[in-house]
């Protein structure tokens, strides 16, 4: 994977990209931690330029002073929401797939009731609806923009 990435760097996941680059540079401590989503190091509070001018850039916010505070707090609520959605398919979106040809799943939620048959709740974690999203966000754009999720968010 180093000799990939010193072909070409961007051939990588963006955390061996910094990890290569870091051992080139003679770093002792060539890993680092990501910044936690939200912390004060960074996360989804680091990016509030860029949420601020893609915002502007659509017209929210009341022409060139730029996006208010609440209309921004909004922006990054939505873009949490939608990174937990994308996670919760990443994580369990298998289980609203019709894979059961013996219907098991009615066997048992018959058997024990339907509040423990299985994937009752993690159904309810890949609903748009649970995030509080509703069918007119369905054709809303919402700005997302995660290092190392280029793959999954791509712009």
């Amino acid at each position: 994977m180093y000799e990939e990435w010193r072909q070409d760097p961007q051939s990588v996941h963006a955390s061996w990209r910094s990890y290569f680059a870091n051992i080139d540079a003679g770093s002792d401590a060539p890993y680092q931690a990501p910044p936690n989503v939200g912390g004060s190091s960074g996360g989804a509070g680091a990016n509030l330029d860029e949420i601020v001018a893609a915002l502007a850039a659509r017209g929210v916010g009341g022409g060139s002073t730029g996006a208010s505070s609440l209309e921004v707090k909004k922006a990054q609520s939505d873009a949490m929401k939608i990174m937990q959605l994308i996670r919760a398919f990443m994580t369990h979106g298998h289980i609203n797939s019709d894979i059961d040809p013996l219907e098991l799943e009615k066997t048992y939620a018959a058997a024990v009731g339907e509040k423990f048959a299985p994937g009752s709740r993690f159904k309810e974690l890949i609903d748009p609806a649970f995030y509080g999203f509703t069918a007119a966000d369905m054709e809303t754009e919402f700005f997302v923009d995660v290092d190392g999720m280029g793959g999954i968010l791509g712009k």
